[in-house]
């Protein structure tokens, strides 16, 4: 990885850096109390506070991850869910290293605000990552069902719309454009985050943040 997550004492100083789920669920053992959740990458380095009750809460650890800004300054949530959703959801495919079931999509046969069928690939609406009989996206894990319907519903899907199993290529052309490296590769330490705290609930739990917040 080109980046690092730690958790920091601002206080003594400690410094925790962050590998896998087991780290996330034991922040506050052995007397531990971080205060910080960082990002570096390179010379960057990103800093949000930590609220000591977020060890017992991972979508609230997920809320204030979803606070840091991204590189082009936009916090990660608003990036994800509006445009870039596929290149998230392809990062998250690395991140399992695909052991997941595959990419999902929800898609809409109709141009958005017109009456017409698009041409070609379907217009995308939002794009996933499934793993475990959950979908992954910038949110966090959600039951497969309510996330294609919650998509569907805030897309304003019409009676030509629908979801399921998609390929890069397929994501790439319902978008008209190509990922590219940059891309996936700015999206990762957000993927890995996510994938990270998704294990520290049970696997068939809902674990996500407040939509459209």
């Amino acid at each position: 990885m080109d980046f690092e997550w730690h958790l920091e004492d601002r206080d003594t100083g400690e410094r925790l850096r962050v590998e896998s789920g087991e780290d996330l669920s034991s922040w506050f053992s052995d007397g531990y109390r971080p205060t910080d959740l960082v990002l570096e990458r390179g010379q960057e380095r990103h800093v949000v506070d930590l609220p000591e009750f977020v060890v017992d809460e991972p979508s609230l650890a997920l809320e204030i991850l979803l606070e840091l800004p991204t590189p082009d300054g936009v916090d990660p949530r608003s990036k994800y869910t509006q445009g870039d959703c596929e290149v998230f959801a392809v990062a998250l495919e690395d991140t399992f290293a695909g052991q997941g079931t595959g990419l999902v999509a929800v898609y809409d046969r109709m141009e958005p605000g017109s009456t017409r069928i698009t041409r070609g690939a379907p217009y995308l609406i939002h794009a996933g990552y499934q793993v475990g009989g959950m979908v992954f996206d910038v949110d966090g894990c959600h039951h497969p069902e309510e996330w294609a319907m919650r998509w569907l519903e805030n897309g304003q899907a019409s009676e030509k719309s629908g979801w399921g199993p998609v390929t890069r290529k397929r994501l790439e052309a319902m978008q008209g454009q190509p990922m590219t490296k940059e891309e996936t590769e700015a999206a990762m330490p957000y993927a890995f985050m996510v994938a990270r705290l998704a294990r520290m609930v049970p696997r068939e739990d809902p674990f996500t943040v407040s939509f459209g917040a």
